[in-house]
């Protein structure tokens, strides 16, 4: 039998543990399941594009029917979506055999690039486009005068954000065999097979309504 004290315990957890209770924290917490950009599908609503129209249109032919249409549309979102999480899972996989092959050089000029495009997006305020920089200068370059549009405290700031930055920067993987990084990029796979069974459910559902409206038409 569960004892007071351990009511008591349990129900104070509870109230401490209830989520973000201010606008700005449950603003946050609402873009956690977003991680990977697969979640974010609204149950109801397509998000537009020309290639789910395009889809959505091919699937109806000439039937005229916004509910038919609206049905296609689930359809043809919900594979594009699994299209698009297959290459991520691609990606997850090759990913690293791709970085392991690479020279220190190719890997710097890699990290690099991915510095500058973080610096230029944080401090856009302060610097020119990094496009017209790009044009006059090597990525070292550019990299080399990035300080010289800050003095004082907002250069403290530019460097503390630029070191966090390298700090949280992976080492060059070593090289290792597909079975090896199929091992690694499970967990991310596991992640992606949740999102991609969710899509592929949806997608059963709209297919047969879409068969139901079709006949009744």
């Amino acid at each position: 039998m569960t004892s007071q004290r351990k009511i008591t315990a349990n129900q104070s957890n509870s109230r401490s543990s209830s989520g973000p209770r201010t606008a700005d924290g449950k603003r946050k917490a609402s873009g956690n399941s977003r991680k990977h950009g697969w979640a974010a599908l609204e149950r109801g609503r397509p998000a537009a594009s020309p290639e789910v129209d395009a889809l959505a249109m091919a699937l109806c032919g000439d039937a005229q029917d916004p509910a038919l249409l609206a049905q296609a549309r689930i359809i043809a979102e919900n594979e594009l979506m699994r299209r698009a999480i297959g290459l991520q899972k691609l990606c997850i996989i090759e990913l690293p055999l791709a970085e392991a092959r690479m020279s220190d050089d190719e890997f710097f000029q890699r990290t690099l690039d991915r510095l500058l495009a973080a610096v230029f997006a944080k401090f856009k305020e302060y610097l020119p486009p990094l496009a017209s920089l790009r044009q006059l200068y090597s990525t070292e370059e550019v990299a080399a005068r990035i300080e010289e549009y800050f003095d004082g405290e907002d250069l403290i700031v530019l460097r503390r954000f630029v070191k966090r930055f390298m700090d949280k920067q992976p080492c060059k993987p070593r090289e290792r065999d597909e079975c090896e990084a199929m091992e690694l990029a499970a967990p991310e796979l596991d992640k992606l097979e949740r999102y991609e069974t969710r899509m592929w459910s949806r997608q059963i559902r709209a297919m047969r309504t879409f068969i139901e409206l079709s006949r009744a038409a």
